[in-house]
């Protein structure tokens, strides 16, 4: 990298690609209202799952525990 193009780099404070994934990683998980609607899915679905699982109901308690942890959990995560 030349000198010039370093030196306009740190005055814009454009550092490229590699300093903008280091700075979403320090951010963080981010809380926004689709991470909460589908956080409060998975666990009311994930909680319904065990209760029917403890009811004895084989047909609707698996359905519900795998639809909360692989489907709202991974959700609430990525959006």
């Amino acid at each position: 990298m030349s000198r010039r193009r370093r030196e306009r780099e740190r005055v814009r404070g454009d550092v490229g690609p590699i300093a903008a994934e280091s700075n979403a990683a320090a951010q963080g998980l981010v809380f926004t209202r689709w991470t909460g609607i589908f956080g409060g899915a998975g666990l009311v679905t994930v909680f319904l799952g065990f209760f029917f699982l403890v009811q004895g109901s084989l047909a609707l308690a698996p359905v519900l525990l795998i639809l909360g942890f692989l489907f709202f959990f991974p959700l609430a995560l990525i959006k």
